[in-house]
């Protein structure tokens, strides 16, 4: 008997985690009624101006994110008024403000990744703006020639490359070597980069 309350409780306190773990799609989210990620759920692949429509209003309180989602920026009212917050990562409402008051969102996908042994360069957060890539074993010891210097505010890497970057031109100052993608936002490393050298990983 005592075995098999243990077992019960064991999978009692697992179903969060169970639950948790069933990601939505890549490119969608998965919203949920209730609370941590439970309740009715439905998954959307695009931006929802009225909520409304769906039977959705004011009835979110948790928000998975599919792995090519960048953000999701969530409003209070419908055509994204009110106020509003951004979330980049599963994000539980319950016992927040945010709880039952989403009436529209917008979701946002990270750009294509570059291939596998190339490395693109942003010159704005969140892989957005202006952009330029490099393959192989390719660099560049000094940016200032480019416009690119002091410039670089984010960074996809393929899955087959890395890169160095640098805080002065010919590899000088602080540098550091990167595998994966990389958000210099809010960081010391934005718009610091003067030169780069791609390899092969």
């Amino acid at each position: 008997m005592k075995k098999a309350l243990c077992g019960l409780l064991f999978f009692v306190l697992a179903l969060p985690f169970l639950a948790f773990a069933d990601s939505p799609p890549a490119k969608e989210i998965r919203i949920y009624q209730d609370a941590s990620y439970s309740g009715s759920a439905s998954n959307l692949s695009r931006n929802q101006a009225n909520l409304v429509n769906t039977g959705w209003n004011d009835k979110i309180s948790s928000i998975q994110l599919g792995s090519d989602v960048l953000k999701v920026i969530v409003y209070e009212h419908i055509n994204y008024k009110g106020k509003k917050n951004t979330i980049k990562g599963n994000t539980n409402f319950g016992g927040t403000w945010w709880n039952d008051k989403i009436s529209s969102l917008e979701i946002y996908l990270m750009p294509e990744p570059p291939a596998s042994g190339t490395v693109r360069f942003y010159w704005d957060g969140e892989y957005s703006g202006s952009s330029f890539e490099a393959s192989g074993v390719q660099e560049d010891a000094n940016l200032v020639d480019s416009g690119w210097n002091d410039r670089i505010s984010s960074i996809m890497i393929g899955s087959a490359a890395k890169v160095k970057v640098c805080e002065h031109i010919n590899f000088g100052g602080t540098c550091k070597t990167y595998q994966s993608n990389v958000d210099f936002s809010g960081t010391w490393w934005n718009d610091k980069v003067s030169s780069y050298r791609v390899l092969p990983k």
